[in-house]
């Protein structure tokens, strides 16, 4: 991802055709500019911390997808 900010991180996810916001804890997701504004509030609790924009990508085998839940798939990423 190229791109250092929450509004450019969020944009990037949530602007894609076939994106599907499956889960958020802390951040409201049924729009950008909500997401973004919960992003920065939440930064601006620790102004010391370093960078603080990630992204992390999961994704599943082609033949594995219908084998998938979106329960599953927000299981597995609590998993890490």
């Amino acid at each position: 991802m190229i791109g250092s900010s929450f509004g450019g991180a969020v944009r990037y996810v949530m602007q894609k055709e076939q994106a599907i916001v499956l889960h958020g804890k802390g951040v409201r997701t049924q729009d950008l500019k909500s997401a973004i504004h919960d992003f920065n509030a939440q930064r601006q609790m620790n102004p010391e911390l370093g960078k603080a924009v990630g992204h992390l990508v999961l994704s599943w085998r082609a033949f594995d997808r219908n084998k998938l839940s979106q329960k599953i798939m927000v299981d597995r990423a609590a998993d890490i």
